[in-house]
């Protein structure tokens, strides 16, 4: 490509305020019944995954767009009700780096990956381990966020898509990423063996992620 045509076109995206990162759509077969896609507002920004660094969700708290939850006393679960949410169940949501999913097998073993990037052949995941003391949920990945632990509130929150949605408050009191959802056991098929995509393996049931992700979160567009 021409070195003047691309200097003019990122000049140009600069200035016009485009969004030109990197972009994760995998061909997923468009859903018929209610989905987020037909739904839910576009969310057309891109991953911020090359800005991340050790501690980031530590220390910045971003929320999605078209996010506007209150949490309150009467919504926030205690310790029991967040255990029992999530043990051997599986989470979806999105967050500043994109779609992510996260089984938790058993009381304190997680697994988290990207289910789009995996369908594209880029599987980029990490096995973790959570607590949930003191009425809230704490999690520390083997590498992602540089191993550093991060702690949130869980409240209970409106419906997405027909699902009940649960929220991730930051200790400032914000909403961290969109609503999650939680699904029933391995909902994903997740598969691996080792510790992540740098030393181990990891497969997923394509029908049923696609399935998922597009019902949950087709309307997150590019990541």
């Amino acid at each position: 490509m021409n070195f003047k045509f691309v200097m003019v076109f990122t000049l140009a995206g600069v200035l016009l305020g485009c969004n030109t990162g990197t972009t994760y759509a995998p061909d997923y077969p468009k859903l018929t019944e209610p989905n987020a896609a037909d739904l839910l507002p576009a969310n057309q920004l891109t991953t911020k995954e090359s800005e991340a660094f050790a501690g980031r969700a530590n220390t910045i708290c971003a929320t999605e767009p078209n996010v506007f939850f209150a949490p309150s006393a009467d919504s926030k679960l205690n310790s029991s009700e967040i255990k029992e949410l999530l043990t051997n169940n599986t989470i979806l949501s999105g967050d500043l780096d994109g779609v992510f999913a996260i089984y938790y097998e058993g009381a304190q073993n997680t697994v988290g990956w990207m289910p789009k990037k995996t369908s594209l052949g880029k599987p980029d995941w990490n096995v973790g381990t959570v607590s949930f003391d003191n009425n809230q949920y704490c999690r520390k990945w083997d590498y992602w966020n540089g191993g550093v632990e991060t702690c949130w509130d869980i409240h209970r929150g409106d419906e997405r898509i027909g699902a009940k949605a649960f929220y991730f408050v930051c200790q400032n009191g914000q909403i961290e990423g969109d609503q999650h959802i939680v699904l029933q056991g391995n909902a994903l098929g997740v598969q691996y063996s080792g510790t992540s995509n740098r030393r181990g393996t990891l497969s997923q049931d394509e029908a049923q992620t696609a399935y998922f992700v597009e019902k949950y979160f087709g309307n997150y567009l590019r990541k």
